[in-house]
């Protein structure tokens, strides 16, 4: 009974985080508001947080850097409400299935998780270390989420990052590779077929990149 009532008493505090959550505005690239209030929630845990912008970085007290390093990620921002919200989605209508409201699903549910699973494993000496990463921007992939800390976050060696995926692990990205290319044409009449159509260079430059092993 002890394990159930604490299991109870956890849910409740996650589900009533994550209501506050929804009621503070935190659009990509205005966080601010919060990340202060994160930052106080752990302060009041007797937790030091690490402020970077926006993002809030959180370690174990015995944090050992000979160890490897499991990190917890999730973005604490959102895109602005559709036009079709029928409420009010920073103080939506209450309860007892669903949290409603503007990110409560990206990523607010994943944010408040595995902020209770840091909370949980943060005083145990574990065989790695453990840290969370709450970061900005993730939703117009800005330069002051993690493009940002990135660098400060090199000693990471494993990570999970929270996203609504319905309780399925998935490989986020295996590998990312941007090209900007230009490619030149010719101008022509097209009922005549002349000219160099610059979209057919292009689609022959697409396909020779995706053939290339």
């Amino acid at each position: 009974m002890k394990n159930k009532h604490s299991n109870s008493n956890c849910l409740s505090d996650t589900v009533r985080l994550l209501r506050k959550l929804v009621s503070i505005q935190s659009f990509s690239g205005e966080e601010h508001l919060r990340a202060n209030y994160l930052t106080n929630f752990f302060s009041e845990h007797n937790i030091n947080v690490e402020r970077i912008g926006n993002n809030i970085i959180v370690k174990q007290p015995h944090f050992d850097s000979s160890k490897p390093t499991f990190m917890l990620n999730s973005h604490i921002d959102t895109v602005q409400p559709a036009n079709g919200y029928t409420f009010d989605p920073y103080n939506p209508p209450s309860s007892d299935e669903y949290v409603y409201g503007l990110g409560s699903n990206d990523a607010g549910a994943s944010v408040v998780s595995l902020i209770q699973t840091f909370l949980h494993f943060y005083n145990q000496d574990l065989s790695f270390n453990l840290l969370l990463v709450l970061s900005s921007e993730e939703e117009n992939s800005g330069e002051n989420g993690m493009r940002r800390i990135s660098k400060e976050l090199s000693y990471v060696d494993f990570a999970l990052v929270g996203e609504p995926t319905g309780m399925r692990a998935a490989i986020a990205e295996r590998g990312l590779l941007v090209v900007d290319g230009i490619a030149q044409g010719k101008s022509g009449h097209a009922a005549r077929n002349e000219g160099i159509n610059a979209i057919y260079i292009a689609l022959e430059d697409v396909k020779t990149l995706i053939s290339t092993k």
